[in-house]
């Protein structure tokens, strides 16, 4: 495991709660989003390239020693289906039991949890003068199962991975 010296991921300056809300000041990072610079950008390979930075940079993130607070006793895994089950009794949500209980009998196994963002999107990476900068919103970041983010990075968006003469998808 390594730590991520180099990785930029905005400090937190001050934080204030009332009992209606929350508030959190952080760092400024130039750049815009991924989706943003690959919305813009025409040239081919100048999009390539970001994409496949995005991807070393999750393979970084991935393999950077998870942080004590983040470790749980419990597998991530399970911890996610609690609260599938919880955000299925007290919120309008795309799934139902049905589908909850088929999950639940899987029995998923991740091998080995790892530092994960918990929402590593295009909307989540920022880039700059063509290069990654930044990853924000870590809400999600805990030690659990790599495949969530990897799943996240590369779900279909239209219009972004494809174009006339996309590589990508």
């Amino acid at each position: 495991m390594q730590a991520l010296e180099d990785f930029q991921s905005p400090r937190a300056y001050k934080f204030v709660q009332t009992a209606e809300q929350s508030r959190l000041l952080l760092e400024f990072f130039e750049g815009k989003t991924v989706r943003e610079y690959l919305e813009k950008e025409d040239n081919e390979k100048k999009r390539e390239h970001v994409v496949y930075e995005m991807g070393r940079l999750l393979a970084r993130i991935h393999d950077a020693e998870c942080p004590e607070p983040l470790v749980s006793k419990q597998p991530w895994v399970h911890r996610m289906l609690q609260e599938a089950q919880y955000n299925l009794i007290h919120y309008k949500v795309d799934g139902n039991q049905q589908l909850l209980k088929q999950l639940q009998k899987q029995n998923m196994i991740c091998r080995k949890e790892v530092l994960i963002h918990g929402d590593y999107t295009i909307d989540n990476v920022l880039v700059h003068d063509g290069r990654i900068t930044a990853v924000i919103d870590w809400s999600g970041g805990t030690c659990g199962d790599a495949r969530y983010d990897m799943a996240l990075a590369v779900r279909f968006e239209d219009g972004i991975f494809t174009g006339k003469d996309s590589v990508f998808f």
